[in-house]
């Protein structure tokens, strides 16, 4: 079965996905990103969307690169608080995900590339379960990635929907050179 890391990516721009946890220029970027977005274009927050996630480790923040290294999208995925902590290192959710130009034709493939690396980055952290709390209008976006629509769920008053990534119990194989 294939699943969504076999889906091949077509090569129209050059992207570069990286971790910024370590770049506070790429962070800074990434937090006007989605301050544009989230509060100032949809008015899902008030001042900002920061929370308890935001600079917290183990969180993770992943950023799309252009060409010239300007930070055009990003991605942030965490733990999820459980009881127990072998649970919470299981148990991964990815949310915040933004790109810049808005009608842009690769602003589709800059998010479908930033939430392949999220899934890489969560088995990575050891992660048996990945989901995402998405906005309601792009959970087909999700579902042609490969992930499952489980239910409604409200943030900040806004409709979203909880998608799960079904981790794939064997990952594709290395090319041999």
């Amino acid at each position: 079965m294939r699943t969504m890391l076999d889906l091949p990516v077509p090569a129209t721009r050059a992207f570069t996905v990286v971790r910024a946890e370590t770049h506070p220029e790429r962070l800074e970027a990434y937090a006007a990103l989605r301050r544009r977005a989230f509060v100032d274009e949809q008015h899902l927050f008030r001042g900002h969307d920061l929370d308890a996630h935001d600079g917290a480790p183990p969180t993770r923040v992943l950023v799309a690169l252009d060409e010239e290294e300007q930070v055009i999208g990003g991605v942030r995925l965490h733990p999820v608080a459980a009881p127990a902590p072998a649970a919470r290192a299981a148990h991964w959710r990815g949310s915040r995900l933004v790109c810049s130009g808005a009608g842009s034709p690769s602003r589709g493939l800059v998010g479908a590339l930033l939430v392949r690396r999220a899934c890489v980055e969560a088995l990575a952290a050891g992660a048996t379960h990945f989901d995402a709390t998405v906005q309601a209008r792009y959970r087909h976006f999700f579902a042609r990635l490969g992930w499952d629509d489980v239910r409604a769920v409200d943030v900040a008053g806004a409709e979203h929907r909880l998608m799960v990534w079904p981790i794939p119990t064997t990952l594709p194989e290395e090319p041999t050179p």
